[in-house]
């Protein structure tokens, strides 16, 4: 599986890009769970650390599932990236991990 290139800001650099699209990314290669833990807190201080702990577990979980081994901790990041930015209420309602039905308003 080839995960594609994810264009990265600058080392230290936790806040968003200039393109409203894009997820912030922390810049750093991250060589464990616990040290991108560990970003994401400092991150998302805002929403403590139980509630980062939760999401980055459930993106883990899911890559898995997936049974990713090349390019892990940067989908780990990004899922619990886009997660975390919403429950932040930094974004709108976006993919998710567990995603609700939205009934249909006429």
């Amino acid at each position: 599986m080839h995960i594609a290139t994810i264009p990265r800001q600058q080392p230290g650099d936790v806040t968003g890009p200039s393109d409203p699209g894009l997820l912030p990314r922390c810049g750093h290669r991250h060589s464990s769970l616990l040290e991108l833990g560990e970003h994401l807190n400092a991150a998302y201080a805002d929403l403590g650390p139980a509630c980062v702990a939760r999401e980055l577990a459930r993106a883990d979980a899911a890559a898995d599932w997936m049974h990713l081994v090349e390019g892990r901790l940067t989908v780990v990041e990004l899922v619990a990236r886009a997660q975390l930015e919403m429950l932040a209420g930094r974004r709108p309602d976006i993919a998710r991990l567990d995603p609700e039905l939205h009934p249909r308003q006429r």
